[in-house]
């Protein structure tokens, strides 16, 4: 619910470093060395040329054609250029379409998946590219992908899509040895079945709840022009949810509304129906408590009201219900999203010095 960068200006005084170190850690740990400095087989350039030679095997030209074949080659040449490749893995958010339009310069559509009944099913070379060069699942298991979520503060932090889900990193002992286990998973902001070769681009990761990214998102294709990129856009500036009005002379929270407050027109609050899921948990969220705290204090809350006992006693409570004042620590509580713009419908002004 707040940019992934301003979340972790929590964790660190330095966010561009801390990502940029992050960034190139993920480049090197997909390509490690030799004792002797040469790339190890299980490298991802190594994999890019061990590859290479199936699309030259008769079998596969008679099955998928030439013309296809020689457009699969050409990519494949691409990405064995180390500099081609390394830029896909570490292009940031606003540089993932241009990796998307330079693929589409040698490749058409059909190389890489069709369409059937509105649902994506990608071809033999984009499901080898997936297993066979960029190897996601192998990642996705691995140590240095857990050490990378742990290093950004998302062990114990909430989903950056709807801030209802709390996601944990946890022990897992193996007989032999000692892991640990991400509880959430990571969504890829442009899907792996139409963009095969951005399964380990770092900032098409996008850590979230298995709610948001298998039950909401699904086969909803995202992209940065039409939905809030968490390391990119931030969910707070472009929304504000508001209770029915009637809360105000207190009524009790029955609906909740996403009112927008930017020019950005984007789909992600409506993919990932998010009022649907925040109406059906007010109750979760603490909000009729919430409420009442601030309906019992309502009257220091009005224009040119003054008494700052109250005023110290409201923020007392507001503190022992659990509040998030700091905007950087939103993702640290489930609904403080909410919670925080409940507390402007009461406090337009700020007079409480909260947000």
């Amino acid at each position: 619910m707040i940019s992934i960068q301003k979340h972790l200006e929590s964790v660190t005084g330095d966010v561009d470093a801390l990502l940029k170190e992050t960034v190139n850690d993920l480049w090197d740990e997909l390509n490690p060395t030799n004792a002797d400095g040469s790339l190890a087989d299980r490298s991802l350039i190594k994999s890019v040329s061990k590859f290479r030679p199936k699309l030259d095997e008769p079998a596969y030209i008679a099955l998928v054609g030439a013309d296809v074949v020689a457009r699969q080659v050409d990519y494949l040449d691409h990405i064995a250029d180390i500099d081609n490749l390394k830029q896909i893995i570490t292009a940031l958010p606003s540089e993932l379409d241009d990796v998307i339009a330079t693929a589409n310069e040698i490749l058409e559509p059909g190389d890489l998946f069709t369409i059937v009944n509105e649902k994506i099913h990608p071809d033999s070379f984009g499901l080898n590219l997936l297993s066979q060069v960029f190897k996601y699942s192998n990642y996705r298991g691995s140590n240095h992908c857990v050490n990378r979520y742990k290093k950004l503060g998302f062990n114990g932090a909430t989903c950056p899509y709807c801030n209802e889900m709390t996601m944990k990193i946890v022990p897992k002992e193996d007989e032999d040895k000692y892991n640990e286990l991400m509880l959430f998973d990571i969504d890829h902001f442009y899907s792996k079945g139409m963009f095969p070769y951005l399964a380990l681009s770092f900032y098409n990761h996008i850590p979230s709840c298995k709610a948001c990214n298998q039950t909401y998102k699904g086969t909803n294709e995202f992209a940065f022009t039409t939905h809030i990129h968490p390391y990119h856009r931030c969910f707070d500036t472009h929304y504000n949810f508001q209770l029915n009005h009637g809360v105000l002379v207190n009524e009790p929270p029955t609906t909740v509304k996403a009112r927008k407050k930017s020019i950005f027109e984007e789909r992600l609050l409506a993919d990932l129906q998010i009022e649907a899921r925040y109406q059906g948990n007010l109750g979760h969220a603490r909000i009729t408590r919430l409420v009442e705290i601030l309906s019992s204090y309502s009257h220091i809350l009005r224009e040119g009201a003054e008494n700052d006992a109250d005023r110290m006693r409201l923020k007392e409570r507001l503190a022992d219900f659990g509040l998030i004042s700091n905007h950087k620590q939103i993702l640290s509580q489930c609904y403080s999203k909410l919670q925080r713009d409940t507390i402007a419908m009461f406090d337009p002004n700020n007079t409480l010095e909260l947000l």
